[in-house]
């Protein structure tokens, strides 16, 4: 503690001064037009408003516990400053290409997030979590894809279109893991522009995945009230955590 007190106030790990003054530079920059639209330019751009509306999200009461903190701030601050044109419109179209074009930066960067997170792993630990939670992982699949079918049933959409446009865009891992190959592979079968599966698919997983944060926030608070659901029972004289 008194370490953080000393050091100040830190956005991003930098002094909060030199973090501000170098995105009002960027944001300055971008509204003037003056901003380039490559790759470097975008990339910072991005990083200025998600740091931005990170730290708001970290900081807010109610959201940062329950709806999902600073990087669903990012998600909706984002929108919203685009719904509202509040961002030039070559920037968006930069960011788009950045992010979902040609450059492939969506794949390079999952890529290296799963390979770093597989890697930094002991492998006694990476060999009882496949043990563990690969039976897991399709369990819940197999269970998403029955209750998935018995919904649509309800409100008469076909099994077909429930697993398809429903089922695997939100078991897929997101967008970039899930979604946007998810699209490209629905061209390649149907024919069918995969803009058009994307429309829909990211629809769906936007709202399955704010259904996803809150449940989780709330199981998590439910967990902390009741440890005894939990599996982990501390006894108050040693300290102790039993599994």
């Amino acid at each position: 503690m008194e370490e953080n007190k000393k050091s100040g106030l830190k956005l991003n790990g930098a002094p909060w001064y030199i973090a501000l003054g170098c995105i009002l530079i960027i944001l300055a920059s971008a509204y003037l037009g003056v901003l380039g639209t490559d790759m470097a330019s975008v990339l910072a751009l991005c990083v200025a408003i998600a740091v931005i509306f990170n730290e708001i999200g970290e900081r807010l009461p109610i959201w940062n516990s329950y709806i999902g903190g600073g990087l669903l701030m990012v998600f909706f601050g984002t929108a919203v400053l685009v719904q509202f044109n509040l961002i030039p419109e070559k920037y968006v179209e930069g960011i788009n290409t950045f992010i979902s074009g040609d450059t492939g930066f969506l794949t390079f960067f999952i890529i290296f997030l799963i390979a770093g997170s597989i890697l930094s792993l002991e492998r006694d630990i990476l060999l009882k979590s496949f043990a563990g939670y690969i039976p897991a992982i399709l369990g819940g699949l197999v269970c998403a894809m029955l209750f998935g079918v018995v919904t649509g049933f309800v409100f008469g959409i076909r099994p077909s279109d429930i697993l398809i446009k429903y089922v695997l865009p939100i078991m897929g891992g997101g967008n970039g893991a899930g979604a946007v190959p998810l699209s490209q592979i629905y061209e390649e079968v149907t024919g069918d522009p995969a803009a058009n599966y994307y429309a829909f698919a990211i629809i769906i997983l936007t709202i399955a995945n704010i259904i996803c944060i809150l449940a989780g926030a709330l199981l998590n608070k439910l967990g902390t009230v009741k440890t005894e659901w939990t599996g982990v029972i501390c006894t108050q004289n040693s300290g102790h955590i039993k599994n």
